[in-house]
């Protein structure tokens, strides 16, 4: 897969820059609301549990990465 810039996408559709950010803004909200409306019916829980759950792991993974990289400098 090879990584576009903003600019780069905007130029191959022929639009403007701003309009490449809304349309992965609202690709990334649909893919969360996705995500977590397949999380809820398949653990049986909330969205509000889908997100207490999100935001630990995130949580755990921070962590993981500081101890891995080690002490800022």
């Amino acid at each position: 897969m090879e990584a576009l810039s903003l600019e780069a996408i905007a130029a191959l559709y022929r639009v403007p820059m701003s309009t490449v950010s809304r349309w992965l803004s609202r690709t990334r909200e649909q893919v969360a609301e996705a995500t977590t409306r397949q999380l809820c019916e398949r653990l049986g829980v909330s969205a509000a549990s889908v997100d207490s759950i999100a935001a630990r792991v995130l949580s755990q993974v921070d962590l993981s990465l500081a101890r891995l990289l080690g002490p800022a400098r």
